[in-house]
């Protein structure tokens, strides 16, 4: 992909806002994220596998997981050390799943064990927590992590979890058939803790939930568009695999959450996937932007999903998004970390 200068890319990235809230019928276009770094694959502390999550510590520092392994890296793409250990003694996570950043701590996800560990930047555990679900995504919360659910727990879409006693205080928002479908997904979900209240937005309709201090709860906007509708969700209990893949392919959902000042912006994954003889073709599926606040809001740009990659690699913090995308060159992955400014 062609790399562009930051100033080039923030004016790419207005045009395009102007265009879309002009005309609704904008075409796809390659997003020109602002190139932050190549992560180094080979390093010290060992060789970067097939990545699940990512997380921005801060400016200086991120931290991503494979499959196997976390690892902090710095903003150039080094390699800085590993963050725990995989293994099955106490301490130690298996299948790390998702990694979050309060700036102060790391928590890892350890899907196979089903627990939080929690961490210093430097590696020191400093906590540990036992969650009896799978879940989709959660955001670190002061005393509470909050669950963007899944598995057992999709009854409702958030569940405060306290980490004082580990046990869930809250279960927030029904969860309809249609969200528990889509959330079958890998990805990161649209979850944003701003350090005072959680926002979150379902998997099948761009509905912004709001929970302040106190737990309370409500609507504070929803967008309506004439490319993201989600179809019902008819499969009973123990469906055929193909149809739920076929269900998934087939609809939207939302990804990403971000609030800047006093709008919001939500990225959701829209179109079509093509199954091709077990190859998934996305020539038809594509990323949608909306920005909204408390009265409405708009499409705002199209990208192709080649241009920001997986949906499970996607970031936010402070003011932007940022995303990893994946190229081989000569049989080796290269990972790259882009920044999209809105």
């Amino acid at each position: 992909m062609e790399k562009l200068l930051s100033y080039s890319f923030g004016i790419s990235i207005i045009m395009a806002l102007l265009l879309s809230c002009t005309d609704r019928s904008i075409s796809v276009m390659d997003a020109q994220g602002e190139e932050i770094c190549v992560l180094q694959t080979v390093g010290p502390c060992g060789i970067l596998g097939r990545l699940n999550s990512i997380a921005i510590v801060d400016s200086s520092c991120f931290v991503i997981c494979d499959e196997s392994q976390v690892y902090l890296y710095d903003i150039t793409g080094r390699q800085v050390r590993r963050i725990g250990r995989s293994g099955k003694a106490g301490h130690e996570y298996i299948m790390p799943q998702v990694v979050r950043s309060d700036g102060e701590s790391i928590y890892v996800w350890s899907a196979m064990t089903m627990k939080f560990l929690q961490y210093d930047v430097s590696g020191n555990l400093l906590g540990e927590y036992g969650y009896a679900s799978a879940l989709r995504d959660f955001v670190p919360a002061g005393d509470n992590l909050v669950i963007y659910a899944s598995g057992i727990m999709n009854q409702s879409i958030v569940n405060i979890y306290d980490k004082s006693d580990g046990s869930v205080r809250k279960c927030l928002y029904p969860a309809t058939p249609e969200h528990k479908a889509i959330s079958a997904w890998l990805s990161a979900a649209p979850l944003l803790y701003d350090g005072k209240d959680v926002y979150a937005v379902p998997q099948d309709r761009m509905d912004l939930l709001h929970i302040d201090e106190s737990g309370e709860t409500d609507l504070l906007s929803s967008v309506q568009s004439e490319t993201f509708n989600v179809s019902e969700y008819k499969l009973t209990e123990g469906g055929s695999r193909e149809k739920e893949i076929e269900y998934l392919y087939s609809n939207p959902y939302t990804v990403a959450l971000l609030k800047k000042g006093e709008c919001f912006y939500l990225l959701a994954s829209e179109g079509k996937y093509d199954d091709r003889a077990g190859r998934i073709d996305d020539s038809h599926r594509y990323y949608a932007i909306y920005r909204f606040n408390k009265k409405g809001g708009e499409k705002c740009a199209v990208f192709s999903m080649e241009s920001i990659g997986y949906s499970n690699l996607v970031s936010q913090y402070a003011d932007d998004i940022y995303y990893i995308c994946h190229d081989v060159e000569d049989d080796n992955d290269i990972y790259t970390l882009k920044r999209m400014r809105l």
